[in-house]
């Protein structure tokens, strides 16, 4: 019986050793959740800032478009025809020679 009490008293030190250990590596678990959780929370906040600059350089971006637009100089009527003949200029059978029938 002496025995039975010193090996019952063994395994309960034994026990509590190993709760107090589990509970201490559950404590730091917590403190490494709370810190990534904090983190997770300023990156969330760095994204929203990133994108409302986003949204508000957006718009600006068109009227610069628009402004160049209005600098350049209109476009130059192209002639029908290159060089500036017109049908008189040349016999319409030398157009079409096909050889010599």
């Amino acid at each position: 019986m002496p025995e039975d009490l010193l090996m019952e008293r063994k395994v309960e030190l034994l026990v509590s050793m190993q709760t107090k250990e589990l509970r201490n590596e559950v404590s730091d678990l917590k403190k490494v959740i709370v810190d990534l959780n904090s983190q997770v929370v300023e990156i969330r906040n760095l994204v929203k800032q990133q994108e409302i600059k986003r949204e508000i350089a957006i718009p600006t971006e068109p009227e610069a478009e628009k402004t160049l637009e209005v600098t350049q100089a209109p476009p130059t009527p192209v002639e029908s025809h290159a060089g500036g003949f017109t049908s008189d200029d040349v016999d319409i059978r030398k157009i079409f020679y096909c050889g010599n029938k």
